[in-house]
């Protein structure tokens, strides 16, 4: 543990290797370990490996498989991300890194009604900032809702405070289009 704080994974790692080599079967403690090293010098498949060995260990631990999911968001593997992420979020509802992860999962992979499903879980768990609001308004436009779509962009602008100069531009420029939308549907 001292190794992995002073962030000496390759030498921490040989220790776990040659405790290991002397015949102990690595322990779930041990294959944590081990994943945080690897995840921490993104060797993102010897981390699911050793997470495939714990999880064989302790199947129902929401630790691992929340670990293992963030691993394949990383990977770009969006189906195995959400797939772990959902059973990390059955043992511990509350983990805010879990829905964000999956809210994520779930945008990038074009998933939008997915992803304000999520987007509405984590605001009961807190208040949303800009972010959250930029891309509820994304996926409201995306699924050709104008009006909360423009809601959302209005909301980003009040809460980012033009922090954000590029998110700024596309949300001023789509709350025009979306307002000439809205005054056009109207009766």
């Amino acid at each position: 543990h001292l190794l992995v704080e002073q962030k000496q994974y390759d030498v921490a790692l040989a220790e776990l290797d040659r405790a290991e080599g002397d015949g102990a079967a690595p322990n779930l403690e041990s294959l944590r370990l081990r994943a945080e090293m690897l995840v921490a010098q993104k060797k993102w498949d010897e981390a699911i490996v050793t997470l495939n060995k714990a999880i064989a260990l302790a199947a129902n631990d929401g630790g691992l498989h929340g670990e293992r999911g963030r691993i394949y968001l990383q990977k770009r593997d969006f189906g195995a991300a959400e797939k772990d992420l959902k059973i990390a979020l059955l043992t511990d509802r509350k983990n805010l890194d879990y829905w964000k992860d999956l809210s994520t999962s779930y945008y990038l992979s074009g998933d939008c009604p997915s992803t304000l499903g999520v987007l509405d879980e984590i605001a009961k768990l807190e208040t949303p900032g800009a972010g959250p609001w930029f891309i509820r308004a994304l996926c409201y436009d995306k699924l050709n809702q104008p009006k909360p779509a423009l809601e959302a962009y209005q909301k980003f602008l009040s809460l980012d405070q033009g922090r954000n100069a590029d998110q700024v531009w596309q949300a001023e420029e789509r709350s025009k289009v979306l307002r000439k939308v809205l005054e056009h549907k109207r009766p």
